[in-house]
């Protein structure tokens, strides 16, 4: 009878006890792979998976190696904080002529998703919570100046509450600026509403 040999243990670790269809639920963080990144540098090139220490990039929603469900790696920090305080700028500006609270909002949607489990990601919500509460707030000085025009004329009576609800809304919408720049000045996250 012929002998068998033991298997040798291979350069590679061996794969993961998990199969695919087991792959966790909700996605885990990459660990970037050992590189001289500083916070100036972009996205990085690959990070290691945390299951099977296979390379993921960018592009990968799963690991190429266990298929393991996997963040991929996002853009430093200080990149995010640059877009977060642009859109404070254009927040702030919006109080002038309006116009560029819509770009504010985009940007604060997309600057969101990257943001997603660091401490800016209260910022991003804080600044969309700001626009859709100022245009409520809008919304809501034209109907009662609409009803105060019907029902008390169009002179001061008639825009005078609508005129009290906008001085309001402003009056709020300043103070959630002034708070949102203080608290990202000092690298806080917003943790109170």
């Amino acid at each position: 009878m012929p002998r068998r040999e033991k298997p040798t243990a291979s350069a590679d670790p061996p794969p993961p006890l998990q199969t695919p269809f087991a792959a966790p639920l909700e996605p885990t963080a990459l660990v970037p792979l050992p590189s001289d990144a500083t916070d100036e540098e972009p996205v990085p090139l690959s990070a290691a998976c945390p299951f099977c220490g296979g390379v993921v990039t960018p592009a990968d929603d799963r690991c190429p190696r266990c298929a393991a469900k996997v963040l991929p790696p996002r853009p430093m920090i200080g990149e995010i904080r640059g877009k977060v305080r642009t859109v404070y700028v254009l927040q702030a500006l919006a109080l002038l002529c309006g116009l560029p609270a819509v770009p504010a909002l985009i940007m604060a949607y997309l600057n969101r998703g990257a943001a997603r489990d660091t401490w800016l990601d209260s910022h991003a919500d804080w600044q969309i919570d700001t626009f859709w509460g100022m245009f409520w707030f809008w919304l809501v000085a034209m109907t009662v100046t609409f009803v105060g025009d019907h029902f008390l004329g169009t002179g001061i009576m008639g825009h005078g509450p609508g005129l009290l609800v906008l001085f309001a809304a402003y009056a709020w919408y300043v103070a959630r600026l002034v708070k949102g720049w203080t608290r990202l000045s000092d690298g806080d996250p917003i943790t109170d509403y």
